[in-house]
């Protein structure tokens, strides 16, 4: 600030130019800082979206393993949806859809309504993208209750992959 001083007083004037090019450049700093941070927002939508497409497959596999219970994963290319439900009894077609433990909703879910623009582009689990966990001892099954003979892979719009094991159940996420 220039200052001048009148008969032992302190007057202002206003701002000089250099403090006036350090505010902008403090303003111009920050900004570089938090714009890619906003833009950033979708890209961590879509690894949030994987992430619990895959917590819920696992759900569904546990459940299975520790209900004994035949649970049914349903992974809709077209319209971008995926259910996740479980046998009433061990004898299924009957099955009731799982709940979310922590929402307590049922297992039904928008992809792209909950997780922005995140698409399921592809399901090669299963048959016709449905997956059964077995009641005995949660391997993964096809619809005709035969056990899966490769990897069952779903690969989203992000790039990122949800691979099931065959033999264990295991769910792993890359990309």
């Amino acid at each position: 600030m220039r200052s001048t001083i009148k008969a032992g007083t302190l007057s202002r004037r206003g701002l000089s130019t250099i403090e006036v090019v350090v505010v902008i450049l403090i303003i111009g700093i920050l900004a570089l800082l938090v714009v890619p941070r906003i833009a950033n927002i979708d890209s961590q939508r879509d690894l949030i979206g994987v992430d619990e497409v895959a917590a819920h497959i696992r759900l569904a596999r546990n459940r299975a393993l520790y209900g004994q219970r035949t649970t049914r994963v349903t992974i809709a290319v077209d319209s971008n949806f995926y259910a996740i439900a479980v046998a009433d009894t061990n004898i299924p077609p009957s099955y009731s859809p799982l709940s979310d433990p922590l929402t307590r909703e049922p297992l039904n879910v928008d992809i792209a309504d909950r997780f922005g623009g995140l698409r399921v582009l592809s399901v090669d689990a299963g048959t016709g993208g449905t997956l059964f966990f077995s009641s005995t001892n949660g391997v993964p099954m096809d619809a005709f209750g035969s056990p899966l003979t490769s990897t069952g892979i779903v690969t989203f719009s992000s790039g990122r992959t949800i691979s099931i094991s065959p033999v264990t159940g295991y769910v792993s996420v890359s990309g």
